[in-house]
């Protein structure tokens, strides 16, 4: 079954082994979106040919911008921009996904929410071994975040901060996406620019649903994060101290009408 009201964005640079492995997770669900956007930060000829490869499988849209910096959020404006659903799901080139993960972000979407799901983050010798045998142990694969449960209004009150919301596993409205003005494409570098936006969406009436033990990842090891310092700490603090500021800095999508049109 496809349902052509949701466009999946896939943000990746450089690695296409890990999109090869999160494209078949794309086309092992139990719903089909209506396209595919590869969100290409400036990947060279070998991303290419892996889109390619799965093109002839899947509806995919390859968007592009020159590998002139770190600008996640430029690019997945870009993809949003060219999307045609009604609902944006978010994720990285290197994250596999549960097969009821696509059926999960549509059931919990409704306008004015951001959907978070949860992820798995796998170490480094588990993401070799599944880039290699596209296989998971044991104590992956049954791992409590990998539950399935029907929460309810539950999923409006638990885990609804703003910290819990990462680009490699969100939904929104187009609409409401439209509406915040998309990402601030200021933020060049790694991180914060998913937490500009969360701030700004929750300034403008979005509320956060939990899509905890429902839309379910796993995340290839890809190095550390915790700890990590990123250049737009100080871009974060200005927008958390101006606490009026609903609109992103810079941003194409900023001359934009609520409805979205281009």
């Amino acid at each position: 079954m496809t349902d052509h009201s949701v466009s999946l964005i896939i943000t990746t640079y450089n690695w296409p082994e890990a999109l090869n492995a999160c494209l078949r997770s794309v086309l092992g669900q139990t719903m089909r979106v209506g396209e595919v956007l590869i969100a290409d930060d400036g990947s060279e000829v070998a991303t290419q040919g892996t889109i390619k490869h799965w093109g002839s499988k899947l509806n995919l849209i390859h968007c592009w911008v020159p590998d002139t910096a770190n600008r996640p959020a430029v690019i997945r404006n870009r993809a949003a921009a060219k999307a045609t659903g009604d609902i944006l799901i978010f994720i990285d080139g290197d994250c596999v996904l549960a097969k009821n993960f696509v059926h999960w972000h549509a059931k919990l979407s409704s306008p004015n929410t951001i959907v978070s799901g949860g992820r798995v983050l796998l170490s480094s010798p588990e993401t070799i071994e599944y880039l290699g045998e596209g296989l998971l142990g044991e104590r992956v694969s049954n791992n409590f975040k990998f539950r399935e449960l029907h929460l309810g209004f539950l999923r409006d009150l638990i885990n609804n901060s703003v910290g819990t919301v990462r680009t490699c596993n969100m939904s929104i409205m187009r609409r409401d996406f439209v509406k915040c003005s998309g990402f601030d494409e200021s933020y060049v570098g790694w991180a914060r620019e998913d937490t500009d936006f969360v701030i700004r969406a929750v300034r403008s009436g979005i509320k956060i649903r939990s899509g905890r033990c429902a839309c379910n990842m796993f995340h290839l090891y890809h190095g550390g994060e915790k700890g990590r310092v990123s250049p737009n700490d100080h871009r974060l603090n200005a927008l958390t101290l101006d606490r009026s500021r609903v609109q992103p800095i810079k941003s194409m999508f900023n001359s934009l009408d609520s409805d979205g049109d281009l």
